[in-house]
């Protein structure tokens, strides 16, 4: 079954991507492709002009999952830390810790945190990973109000810091808040992009619900 096809996506570093469409339109499946963790049928992922292996991508490409618990697997916030990056030093840990308000909880385990430290858990993983594109998945379904600001506030430092980042996002306020530019997709096809500039509720639905032959 083809669940995606035909999308061209270009990202430079300090890049905030939004990406949305309806249930279903095949958001969540391309960005797993993108950063290794599914294999597309065809198709290059380009890094700096050359070709990404699997292996390639996952190295270089993080993704924040929607249900952040699927990938915390450790028994300490430390040690997911040192999941992501083995050679880290303890000083880069609580340095990276304290960073995203998470040194106090260290020897925490994960699942004690509340959603949005989990969510700020698994962000700091992919940068201790050292990954240069961070794909968010609906970065902050079920978390409250000010845990949501918190991961806004993330996104855009690490942007400001030279990280490429995609964020999936069916929240149309959330898109328009935090994109630079926004791809729309519908039933598996990159139906529109445009620029944060030109981006309104309308266009963004209407292209949402347009097929393309």
């Amino acid at each position: 079954q083809m669940i995606f096809q035909n999308i061209s996506l270009s990202a430079r570093a300090g890049d905030i991507i939004g990406i949305t469409g309806k249930n279903g339109a095949g958001k969540s499946t391309f960005c797993n492709c993108l950063c290794g963790l599914l294999k597309p049928k065809g198709g290059e992922i380009l890094y700096q002009g050359k070709k990404l292996s699997e292996k390639a991508r996952t190295k270089l490409f993080g993704m924040v999952m929607q249900e952040v618990n699927h990938q915390l697997f450790s028994d300490s916030v430390k040690n997911e830390c040192l999941l992501a990056n083995e050679e880290a030093s303890e000083q880069e840990i609580r340095e990276l810790l304290e960073k995203f308000d998470l040194e106090e909880y260290a020897e925490y385990h994960p699942m004690i945190l509340s959603g949005g430290q989990r969510q700020r858990l698994a962000i700091c993983q992919a940068v201790m990973g050292e990954k240069k594109l961070l794909i968010f998945d609906e970065p902050t379904r079920g978390i409250d109000v000010g845990a949501k600001n918190e991961i806004y506030k993330l996104m855009n430092q690490l942007a400001a810091e030279g990280k490429a980042i995609i964020m999936i996002s069916s929240e149309m306020t959330e898109i328009l808040r935090m994109s630079d530019r926004i791809v729309v997709m519908c039933e598996g096809k990159k139906t529109g992009e445009l620029d944060i500039s030109e981006a309104t509720q309308e266009n963004i639905m209407n292209m949402a619900t347009r097929e393309i032959e």
